[in-house]
């Protein structure tokens, strides 16, 4: 007997290429009604071409000089949005300031993807499972956008535009800021948990979800009277609340709502103990 796989691919239309070499040269081809592709890693969008989505233009994005860098902002760290994982896992400013975040820019994906994709690649696409946006709703993160009508602006990642604006840059807060993760479910469902601590105090908690429905889902605790130290001991009840505050999570072929719920009650909790540790 003779197996033979079926492919869905497509061969990939044929398309015009660009490489602005600025921002303001982007800009026109976000407008409605063009068939532009932005790339920066390609990883995504090449996958979406192969799979048969057709573009008239891939505009390059590799010549803008402001969409890449890592800087110190004061009270934040600036991320292009150009930047690769591995540089964001290897940059010595994001191991001062952000060390949980380079130990787990660290551990996701794998080389290949690490070496090509971006950090604004990652967070465009929107995909459920993958790991920047949980982890930097987490911690409180703002982007830069784009738009051709209205300029460069600052939007919450959660209200990150569609095709008609383009990321610049992440702003990540860095100012005692501690992050933490459960991907062992991953990719059915994975929880981050950050926080700004100081002096024993907890000003600043969030708990983000990956996974568990089409896009990242974060709640925001609130932090009267929390100390460090009180986290684990209070771990249940946050989890509850966090719980509560979420809307019903997928049911899919791998995993249903119910068991999606419970999980993210249990993972919240090993990480509320974490961060109180």
């Amino acid at each position: 007997m003779v197996l033979i796989g079926l492919r869905s691919r497509k061969h990939i239309a044929p398309f015009d290429i660009v490489r602005p070499a600025g921002i303001g040269e982007c800009l026109p081809y976000l407008s409605e009604g063009k068939r532009a592709a932005l790339m920066a890693g390609g990883l995504d969008l090449i996958d979406r071409m192969k799979s048969g989505h057709v573009f008239d233009t891939i505009v390059s994005l590799s010549g803008i000089p402001d969409l890449k860098g890592i800087k110190d902002s004061g009270g934040s760290i600036t991320v292009g949005a150009l930047t690769t994982h591995a540089a964001m896992a290897e940059d010595s400013l994001v191991a001062e300031r952000l060390p949980d975040i380079a130990k787990l820019w660290r551990e996701i994906a794998n080389p290949r993807v690490r070496l090509t994709g971006t950090i604004g690649g990652n967070l465009v696409s929107a995909l459920p499972h993958y790991d920047a946006m949980p982890a930097l709703l987490a911690l409180g993160a703002t982007a830069t956008v784009a738009e051709a009508t209205s300029g460069l602006r600052s939007v919450s990642l959660n209200d990150l535009p569609g095709g008609n604006a383009l990321l610049v840059n992440v702003v990540i807060p860095a100012s005692s800021m501690r992050l933490v993760a459960d991907r062992s479910l991953h990719p059915h469902v994975s929880v981050y948990a950050g926080a700004k601590i100081a002096s024993g105090n907890v000003t600043d908690l969030r708990v983000a979800i990956g996974g568990a429905y089409a896009r990242s889902r974060v709640v925001t605790v609130p932090t009267e009277e929390l100390s460090q130290l009180s986290l684990g001991m209070r771990a249940a009840t946050i989890a509850q609340r966090v719980v509560e505050a979420l809307p019903e999570p997928l049911t899919d072929g791998f995993a249903s709502s119910r068991y999606r719920l419970r999980m993210i009650d249990v993972l919240t909790r090993r990480l509320l103990v974490r961060l109180g540790a």
